[in-house]
Parts: structure tokens; C-alpha cells; sequence
């Protein structure tokens, strides 16, 4: 009866009519919000379905430029040990045209201290063994250039031949082999082709790599610090 009596109190129905549209409302809101929700769902699933196909598309050119890396990194390390060992080369190459340069730097040295009269004394003295055989092929060979190209024959050559021989003995000037010798020039050309002539008669002729030999030999203790 108590329950049969609160039901059909007006009051109480005016309450359950007010709670029943405050839930009616509420509903409504819900349904909206799940609306909304669904919305945003549906978007986040084409977003989605857009980011995997683009990920898709996007997947090969990621390989290739993977390879494409690992290519270059290849051809680079190859690069790098190439220009390694050229810089080696170029190195070793620098070291040893210094090395060349040094040795010609003294070679030029040992040639601008070549004595020139001494030179020739010494190699003289080893065809013709002292001086008086130097003498007498002098003698016997101005006048047979003489007899056999019918000209005079120049006692100043003589001359200047003997004061060689007599300087180098006497006072061992030291002459450059870049300096022009001033009066021994003119037997050293006779002698050069008085030999080839009367090679039969007076004994064999030296060479230029006996002369460099004997140069050597003269000058090589005495190389000079560069």
C-alpha cells in the first residue's frame, strides 16, 4: 500500500518524469558523442589506410636507396685506398727525384772541381808512361800533321802543351771543366786527332769514358756537403 501510495503521489511522478528526460537528455549526448567518435574513427582509419599504402609505395625506393648507399660506400673505400696508395707512389717518387737531384747536385760539384790539366797529365802518363814520351810524341807528330795537310805547324801549341804538362806538375792549378783552358784547348784538339792517325805507330788513344773514369777516381774523396 505504502509503495501503491508513493506512485500515485503526484509529486514523486513529477520527479520520475523529470529524472526520466534529465536520462533522455543525457542519452542523447551519449549518442551524439559516439557519433563523433565513430567519425573520427572512420578518419583515423582512412589516415591510416593512406599511411600504410603510401609506406608501401615508399618501401622499394627505401631498398634501392639502401643499395644505392651501399654502392657508394663501396666505390668510396676503393677511392679512398686508391688515393692512399697514389699519394704513396707520388711520395716515394718526390723522395727519390730528391735523391736524383742530390747526386746531380754533387755530380755537378765533382765537375766544376775537375782538374783538367792534372786530368790529362795522368791519362797521358798512362798511354806513354813518363814525360819525355809525351815530348817526343809531340815532336814527331806536329811535323807529320804538317807533311800531310801541307800547313805550318804552330810552336805556340807545342809551347802551350808543355806548360801544361809543367803546370800541373808544378803548381796543380785547379781549373772548372766549365772554364774555357786558355792555350792547352789547341794541342788537346791536335792530340784528340794525331791518335786516330798514327795509331799504329804511337800507341792507342783514350777514350771519353776513361777520361770520366779517371776523373772520378781525382775528384770523388773531394765531394762537396749540399
Amino acid at each position: 500500500k505504502q509503495h501503491r501510495n508513493m506512485l500515485c503521489d503526484p509529486d514523486h511522478l513529477q520527479a520520475l518524469q523529470e529524472e526520466n528526460a534529465d536520462l533522455h537528455q543525457n542519452l542523447l549526448q551519449t549518442v551524439v558523442c559516439i557519433e563523433s567518435l565513430e567519425a573520427e574513427l572512420q578518419r583515423t582509419r582512412d589516415e591510416l589506410s593512406h599511411v600504410k599504402e603510401k609506406y608501401k609505395s615508399l618501401l622499394p625506393t627505401h631498398s634501392g636507396t639502401k643499395e644505392a648507399n651501399n654502392l657508394l660506400g663501396e666505390h668510396l673505400h676503393k677511392a679512398s685506398e686508391s688515393l692512399s696508395s697514389e699519394r704513396k707512389f707520388l711520395l716515394n717518387r718526390v723522395s727519390q727525384l730528391g735523391s736524383e737531384l742530390n747526386d746531380a747536385h754533387r755530380t755537378i760539384a765533382a765537375l766544376e772541381n775537375i782538374n783538367v790539366p792534372v786530368l790529362v797529365k795522368e791519362l797521358l802518363e798512362k798511354y806513354f808512361g813518363s814525360a819525355e814520351a809525351i815530348q817526343t810524341f809531340l815532336t814527331n807528330s806536329f811535323p807529320t800533321s804538317q807533311q800531310t795537310d801541307g800547313q805550318s805547324c804552330d810552336p805556340r801549341a807545342e809551347e802551350a802543351a808543355q806548360g801544361c804538362l809543367s803546370e800541373s806538375e808544378a803548381g796543380r792549378q785547379r781549373v772548372t771543366a766549365f772554364m774555357p783552358i786558355k792555350q792547352a784547348l789547341t794541342p788537346a784538339k791536335n792530340e784528340g786527332s794525331l791518335p786516330g792517325q798514327h795509331e799504329s805507330t804511337h800507341g792507342p788513344s783514350f777514350s771519353l769514358a776513361e777520361m770520366g773514369a779517371a776523373s772520378y777516381k781525382t775528384t770523388a774523396p773531394s765531394y762537396p756537403a749540399r
